[in-house]
């Protein structure tokens, strides 16, 4: 006895994609007709229609009767096609043997309603009794409906058995919804999640997404759904400019038609979560969390007052702005030692417990060691002291990578869980000799191999060129400039954006000119798109 979901390729013209609410062949043991009552059956393996399995009964008195009763189950509303298999056998001589054959519905267990009665006539071999149309008018959505089979004797002793119970329901067609949407932000992407129910045709799905609710010009590929049930799904947007606002919708189509949902938005963080410069002062760049000491002394530009020296100092950092635990990260700064002797340390933050650390210390060859507390890992390399480098440490969670000068130098697994004990970011802990310090920068998440080599070449993670055709060079001046920024192009100007050394948008527009009269003194990258989508980034310094 077993009850299965399946398609059935009926021969009726109105079902031609129909959905099974049951098919029952009685081979298989309980429970799978529970809630099934079969008054006066019983479930024996003589002479099955089908399988090895079907129900019995003997009818020897003129009236008796035998009823099958499934179970209830849903209706979508559509008709139901119902057919089961039978089989009578003489047992008394005389004429071959007559029976009342009807069938009744319950709806949501209300009174039986007869939608089917009729006198039937001998049959030695199992075959498809004439199928009972359930209207759809009986049967509203989303009611349990339960079908009952009965037979009476009407002349002459006969044995009945009953086998391979099923009904079919149209499927419900429609054009496909979208629920529950909502956007996961980070710096650089943003995972888009959301709800999709097909209404049983395939259905696709994308994402269009854009600067402005009027300009929804990028777009990527969803998830599908097929069915009738709810698919809960997400995809990443990557390549977002960070600290931006996006707005975003969902679309999906099927067979049926199209659905559009609402336009939302969300805003991409800011991918630094604190930043140093050392340019004459111990705080960052926020003007918050200063070191405690240290000794202002030329940077690798050779530019006064703008990298600290130091033997050791520290500053309180609120735990937010550090990434702790297993969470992704990169550390990125500029160093130069007096020596190599005794280990000098370059930077840590953490617990002082196993694999509770994340930090960078040098060995006597100058190469650059992991500091994770009693799990070390040297990267090998020789590099003298008294040379200012740049290191970048990643971590996703996974992998620890080491990157000098702009160069990835190796990688090794780690399962890291950086406790923040004193909520501190440390300088030369553990060093006794004075070491010099420029443009340190955290970040909440993991740089690419890229962006760490456009960090060692412009201290941003922007590259500095991106050009595409010939048409697609255009100049700016002056430089460095004051206030306004003139571009010089063979093709009108698209739209121009600005962007600081942490990868940040400052500004945007469009024409041939910038006012950039409330920009900070700096360095900044300024992204020029034609109108034939042709880009040209430069980097220009504001006085």
């Amino acid at each position: 006895m077993k009850t299965k979901l399946l398609l059935l390729l009926l021969s009726v013209t109105t079902l031609v994609n129909a959905q099974v609410n049951f098919f029952e062949d009685f081979d298989s043991a309980s429970p799978d007709l529970t809630g099934w009552v079969y008054t006066g059956f019983l479930v024996n393996n003589t002479e099955p229609c089908s399988g090895t399995k079907s129900l019995v009964k003997d009818f020897v008195a003129t009236g008796s009767t035998g009823r099958v009763t499934t179970r209830n189950y849903v209706s979508n509303g559509n008709q139901i096609i119902f057919k089961h298999k039978y089989k009578m056998k003489k047992t008394a001589t005389g004429n071959n043997p007559q029976a009342n054959h009807r069938v009744d519905i319950s709806v949501n267990d209300g009174p039986l309603i007869n939608v089917y009665n009729a006198n039937g006539g001998f049959s030695q071999f199992c075959g498809n009794q004439a199928q009972v149309v359930i209207p759809a008018s009986a049967v509203p959505a989303g009611s349990n409906v339960k079908i009952s089979v009965e037979y009476a004797q009407y002349d002459n002793n006969y044995k009945l058995t009953l086998d391979d119970f099923w009904a079919t329901q149209a499927l419900n067609y429609a054009a496909p919804s979208i629920t529950n949407v909502s956007a996961v932000p980070t710096a650089l992407s943003s995972k888009i999640v959301y709800t999709l129910n097909a209404n049983n045709a395939n259905t696709t799905s994308i994402i269009k997404y854009g600067l402005t609710s009027s300009a929804l010009t990028s777009q990527i590929t969803g998830f599908t759904a097929t069915g009738d049930a709810d698919v809960s799904g997400d995809v990443t947007i990557s390549g977002l400019l960070a600290n931006t606002q996006y707005f975003y919708r969902v679309e999906a189509t099927n067979s049926e038609g199209s659905t559009v949902g609402t336009i939302q938005d969300f805003t991409t963080s800011n991918p630094v979560s604190t930043e140093y410069n050392f340019n004459g002062t111990y705080n960052n760049t926020a003007g918050s969390n200063p070191f405690n000491s240290g000794t202002f002394v030329d940077d690798r530009n050779s530019v006064a007052a703008s990298a600290m020296s130091t033997t050791g100092s520290s500053a309180t950092i609120p735990s937010n702005l550090l990434p702790s635990g297993s969470s992704d990260r990169t550390i990125s700064i500029w160093y130069k030692t007096s020596t190599n002797a005794n280990y000098p340390e370059i930077f840590s933050y953490g617990k002082n417990v196993n694999s509770q650390t994340f930090g960078l210390y040098l060995s006597s060859k100058g190469s650059p060691v992991f500091y994770a507390h009693a799990n070390d890992h040297d990267f090998g390399g020789i590099y003298p002291a008294s040379t200012w480098r740049h290191a970048a440490i990643t971590y996703d969670g996974v992998l620890v990578k080491m990157y000098i000068n702009g160069a990835l130098v190796g990688s090794k697994a780690y399962t890291l869980n950086t406790v923040l004990a004193t909520n501190s970011f440390r300088f030369g802990q553990l060093s006794s000799s004075t070491h010099a310090y420029d443009d340190l920068k955290i970040y909440n998440y993991v740089l690419t191999d890229a962006e760490i080599a456009n960090l060692y070449s412009n201290n941003t993670t922007l590259a500095t060129a991106e050009n595409v055709g010939k048409d697609a060079i255009a100049s700016i001046y002056p430089n460095p400039v004051r206030e306004v920024l003139n571009i010089k192009s063979s093709i009108n100007i698209k739209e121009v954006q600005v962007f600081n050394s942490l990868g940040q948008k400052v500004l945007q527009g469009k024409g041939m000119q910038i006012n950039t009269s409330k920009l900070k003194t700096g360095v900044y990258l300024i992204r020029i798109t034609n109108l034939k989508n042709e880009v040209t980034t430069s980097k220009f310094i504001k006085n």
